[in-house]
């Protein structure tokens, strides 16, 4: 992984039809990562209601081990997954019966504190169709969120991704997909792509002052990010920004 300047602060990532309040941070400890693992630990929650989800499985669903590191929400929806790798492009996995299974891109160097969201697989398929998009198992989707330092939306941030693919929409202030109009973050600082065919992409960012945060994979220059989508699940790729 490449260094990079860090942006202190929380961050959230919610995929949802409906506004949600920040919950949770997303903090990177300081000190660095020891023997090439760092740790990741915070809260799951619902991403409609903010509620905390027990009994959650949470892993390092990339790169793949055998097994896989995993930890289970507790009681308070609380986990602490150990190892992650560290300085490399990492997907955590959030897992739960009735839930979307939801990625988070993962690229850090040192400990992580994050809040990390889940949705339910009907609200999830209302996202999908209201984007215009298509009940297709083929395909995945990725959520990409504009967060300030109290995990907050932030407008007027552009998202390109490459190769283009799926059906793009900015996300209103409710988190509901705008049909027309559309080109910059709302106050949710939400953009969704849906029906993504499964790969690797490029994000490209701009209008705002933006940095990564560890929750999203370095890119190969200035505003710029890489994520990626898996067939039949959700990616999130978040960003701190001002």
């Amino acid at each position: 992984m490449r260094r990079r300047g860090v942006a202190r602060g929380s961050l959230v990532a919610a995929l949802a039809v409906a506004a949600l309040p920040a919950a949770g941070c997303f903090d990177i400890d300081a000190r660095s990562a020891e023997y090439g693992n760092l740790r990741v630990k915070g809260a799951v929650r619902d991403a409609l209601n903010g509620a905390t989800l027990a009994g959650a499985a949470v892993c390092v669903h990339f790169p793949v081990g055998n097994p896989p590191p995993c930890a289970t929400s507790g009681a308070d929806g609380r986990f602490d997954l150990y190892p992650v790798p560290a300085e490399t492009d990492a997907l955590l996995s959030v897992r739960k019966s009735g839930q979307e299974q939801v990625l988070q891109t993962v690229d850090a160097d040192e400990d992580l504190d994050a809040a990390l969201l889940t949705v339910s697989e009907t609200a999830i398929r209302l996202l999908v169709l209201g984007a215009g998009g298509k009940d297709n198992m083929a395909t995945g989707n990725l959520l990409l969120r504009a967060l300030d330092a109290n995990g907050k939306g932030v407008s007027g941030v552009s998202f390109a991704v490459n190769p283009p693919s799926g059906y793009m929409r900015y996300l209103d202030e409710n988190l509901a997909p705008m049909q027309t109009g559309g080109n910059k973050t709302s106050s949710s600082g939400a953009a969704v792509v849906v029906n993504a065919a499964p790969g690797d992409y490029t994000v490209n960012f701009a209008g705002r002052e933006c940095a990564l945060a560890g929750l999203a994979w370095s890119g190969t220059g200035p505003g710029t990010a890489r994520s990626r989508v898996e067939r039949g699940m959700s990616t999130v790729t978040s960003f701190a920004c001002k």
